[in-house]
């Protein structure tokens, strides 16, 4: 019913020589939500493409009657509910060669890969949720901030080595992917968030895990069932796969119908963090498997200076009472008791 008056108003803006195009007509509701308008793209000329540098579209399709070649001086494009034909979505970001940021969000592409033949080499910023798409394949060498929401699949980013900041919420996924695919995935990354549920297996280590060669600082926001609250302590794979991690933060949405544990506990081969400098425990209610991964930190930190443990839940519901709480501190300084360093700052929420 308005698409003449979008397209009025869309060559209105075209005739107005504008540099920053936004167009949202995303509903409220948009679950279920099919209809979109198609842009009309035909009603830019040479110039007015080469002008564009900020673009922001939502609830759009792009169906271009011939090839479209991209903008060549855009710097930031935002897609919202977008509808594209793969081959289409390359060509337009093949021909957008001074992108720097780029953010794909509940888009459809008809062949469910997001991939860009010619490399976009000043893109900083990449971020991509909740699309879908089963395959992303693109060459960003430079780029500095990832952001990635949906499920585990085939990512490639080219050979990026200054990558600063991972932010990751991957759905049906595995220690085993995170460890050994995303480390040549992420190369170079020096900050990570992840947040995700991931199947533990047994108490052990992986083998054959990648590298995080200049990963600094770790966030880990976990979801454990019951059943594998005795096997957090694999994720001290975590720990060596980064070699040179100085501060982990930790959130514990781990739930156990037996409490605070009690008895002897198990460990894993000694290996030396000597970059570790502070650990923040969230979560901690004091149950076995978490209790060993906390003992294996501080045994092999000999430079660790702050601890931090947080027996209140900030993942999911938190139905403890008080009692629980002095429980779980009680169980830390219990097994902290002649572990912790002279000079360590233990701080127990």
């Amino acid at each position: 019913m308005l698409v003449d008056h979008l397209n009025n108003w869309i060559g209105f803006a075209v005739s107005s020589c504008v540099k920053n195009l936004a167009l949202d007509l995303a509903p409220a509701q948009f679950i279920g939500f099919k209809d979109r308008y198609s842009f009309p793209i035909e009603l830019f000329d040479s110039s007015s493409i080469s002008r564009i540098q900020h673009i922001q579209l939502s609830c759009i399709s792009l169906k271009p009657c011939s090839p479209f070649r991209g903008f060549p001086n855009l710097k930031k494009l935002d897609l919202h509910l977008f509808d594209v034909c793969g081959m289409d979505l390359d060509e337009m970001l093949s021909g957008c060669v001074n992108l720097e940021w780029l953010s794909l969000i509940r888009c459809c592409v008809d062949d469910d890969v997001l991939k860009v033949k010619r490399p976009l080499p000043h893109l900083l910023y990449l971020h991509v949720a909740h699309c879908r798409i089963t395959k992303v394949e693109l060459r960003a060498d430079n780029l500095k901030t990832f952001v990635y929401h949906g499920r585990q699949l085939p990512i490639y980013l080219g050979q990026v080595n200054q990558l600063e900041t991972a932010e990751l919420r991957i759905y049906c996924s595995t220690l085993e992917y995170v460890l050994t695919v995303l480390p040549d995935v992420l190369l170079g990354v020096q900050n990570i968030t992840l947040r995700a549920y991931l199947p533990l297996q047994m108490p052990s280590l992986l083998e054959n895990i990648g590298n995080f060669s200049q990963l600094r600082f770790l966030k880990l926001l976990l979801f454990i069932s019951c059943s594998e609250t005795d096997n957090i302590l694999s994720l001290v794979s975590f720990l060596r796969a980064a070699p040179m991690i100085e501060e982990p933060v930790m959130h514990f949405d781990a739930t156990c119908l037996e409490g605070v544990a009690w008895g002897t506990l198990r460990s894993l081969p000694p290996c030396k963090y000597n970059y570790l400098r502070k650990v923040h425990i969230i979560g901690f209610n004091g149950i076995k498997g978490q209790l060993e991964f906390l003992v294996h930190i501080v045994e092999n930190a000999p430079a660790l200076k702050v601890l931090t443990i947080d027996p209140r839940k900030k993942l999911g519901l938190c139905n403890c009472k008080d009692s629980d709480f002095w429980a779980s501190r009680a169980s830390v300084r219990r097994e902290l008791e002649r572990k912790v360093l002279l000079g360590t700052e233990v701080n127990i929420l």
